[in-house]
């Protein structure tokens, strides 16, 4: 195929034969059959890929600053394996790159040693749990990249030490004036006067780097951005070449376009106003949505120029970005357009497509408020954006990928934590999670038919505080729910690849 591929880039051939070709040579290649590994627990679902482990992930954030918290929750994730099964492992640009300096991988070595400290503990061979590795890039950029602290009471696009653009933003941001569909659209955002509300609502500690009340956030069509986290990937892809090249620790490594928040093809919500659908951003960075899709496209094609990263798996994030609420023209990505990314990925890894697998951070959907009580807890569906399939919501699709897709679980799980609670106001049953997780037929009563998911990721202070009782819905302890659902990957991947 790639010698007729040239034949015809050089006009010697017509395009219409390399195409019969390429039939031909799809319909040749047998289509890989996953395999089960490591006594069932683990599974391999792209020829010459390394296997993957089945059941719950713990998501943890790993801090460069703190290592007596970064060994103790190791010890504990170690000791908690009867329901994890890996490690999906943050890291950040400021973890990569602390100083002015060009970045390395140390804080990958960093998190090793504390690992190997951890198995040894309760008595396990090093690097005794695999690991997920997700570079947050967007996140936590080092203060030495910061403009100087600004007092905006909205939005302003500056540049950094680096010369990217950033947008400044208070938190929380305020919004632009809505579009007229008489006076049209008003470029300038409206003056607001945000210090009272920011004296009562805090930024929270995950967002893009905060300095005081000021967050940055990267612009996804700026090159010097698109530079910067290729320089950074160059960093993690030296360190796996060299500490991990058969990529037994590290099976797995995700997809980093150009971010502007989370790993996902999301803007912030109360910055998406101000990048519409259509037309270009109301601060002058010159961002379209198109540049946008291209930027991801682009980056996504040339994805297998970090060669460590093409003996791996590559995760996708695939993300629930409808336009922000009251702002029909503001950013949104449909779930189609996010698939035109994954499929960029899959043309271009050298393992094949089947070692590409999506994924969502927004497992959770429709949750119980507990905000003013769980008096109406016995009404509530938790089908509802699961069962059907929508424009922006991927769930429907995300399920049709049998072995080639995975969950994140962004919210907290039912345990009566309440700072937790107050954080993010929903708890969420545990079967109906579980069921959701894992079965493709949800509309039935009881569902049953798997959907071949492989992992879910679950926070790390869940992966802890086990013992905690239901709190709105009735349900047993957190600890025997998790065992439970962890144990239940492989069955139902068993069942899964008996019933083809």
């Amino acid at each position: 195929v790639t010698v007729f591929r040239f034949l015809v880039t050089m006009h010697l051939l017509p395009t219409s034969l390399l195409l019969l070709v390429c039939a031909a040579h799809a319909l040749s290649t047998p289509k890989f059959t996953p395999k089960l590994v490591e006594q069932g627990r683990e599974l391999i679902v792209a020829q010459s890929a390394p296997s993957i482990p089945l059941g719950l992930y713990t998501m943890l954030h790993f801090h460069m600053d703190d290592p007596s918290y970064n060994q103790q929750a190791l010890i504990d994730i170690v000791g908690n394996r009867d329901y994890l099964s890996g490690i999906a492992l943050e890291i950040y640009w400021e973890d990569l790159q602390p100083t002015n300096a060009p970045p390395s991988g140390e804080c990958l070595s960093n998190f090793t040693r504390l690992l190997n400290y951890a198995c040894a503990v309760h008595h396990l061979p090093a690097r005794c749990m695999k690991v997920f590795l997700k570079p947050y890039m967007a996140w936590y950029q080092p203060a030495w990249t910061w403009p100087i602290r600004y007092n905006d009471s909205k939005p302003v696009l500056r540049n950094n030490s680096l010369d990217m653009q950033v947008v400044t933003w208070p938190w929380p941001a305020p919004k632009p004036p809505h579009h007229h569909p008489k006076h049209g659209r008003t470029h300038e955002p409206v003056e607001l006067d945000f210090e009272p509300m920011m004296k009562k609502k805090k930024a929270p500690s995950h967002v893009a780097s905060f300095h005081g009340r000021q967050l940055y956030s990267p612009v996804s069509t700026d090159p010097l951005w698109q530079y910067q986290i290729h320089i950074l990937l160059n960093a993690v892809d030296s360190w796996l070449t060299t500490n991990d090249p058969n990529a037994t620790f590290v099976p797995m490594i995700h997809f980093v376009g150009p971010v502007m928040e989370s790993l996902t093809m999301r803007i912030y919500r109360g910055l998406q106003p101000y990048f519409p659908a259509n037309g270009t951003d109301l601060l002058g960075a010159g961002w379209t949505l198109e540049s946008h899709l291209a930027a991801w496209k682009e980056m996504a094609s040339n994805y297998s120029r970090y060669t460590a990263f093409n003996t791996r798996y590559w995760v996708f994030d695939a993300g629930v970005i409808p336009p922000a609420p009251g702002y029909r023209n503001s950013m949104s990505v449909t779930v189609d357009q996010q698939v035109e990314i994954i499929n960029a990925l899959r043309d271009t890894h050298p393992l094949g497509p089947d070692a590409v697998i999506a994924k969502t951070e927004s497992l959770m959907v429709d949750h119980i408020d507990v905000s003013q009580g769980c008096g109406k807890k016995n009404h509530h569906s938790f089908r509802v954006g699961y069962a059907q399939p929508g424009l922006y919501t991927p769930y429907q699709w995300l399920v049709q990928q049998p072995y080639h897709h995975a969950w994140e679980d962004w919210a907290p799980l039912e345990h009566g934590n309440k700072h937790v609670a107050r954080a993010v106001p929903g708890m969420y049953p545990m079967k109906e999670l579980i069921e959701n997780a894992l079965f493709s037929d949800l509309n039935a009563s009881t569902p049953s038919k798997p959907a071949g998911a492989l992992w879910a990721e679950i926070w790390s202070w869940e992966s802890f505080n086990t013992s905690a009782e239901a709190a709105c819905v009735p349900g047993p302890q957190l600890h025997k729910s998790l065992v439970h659902w962890n144990n239940e990957f492989p069955i139902q991947i068993k069942k899964k690849l008996k019933d083809e």
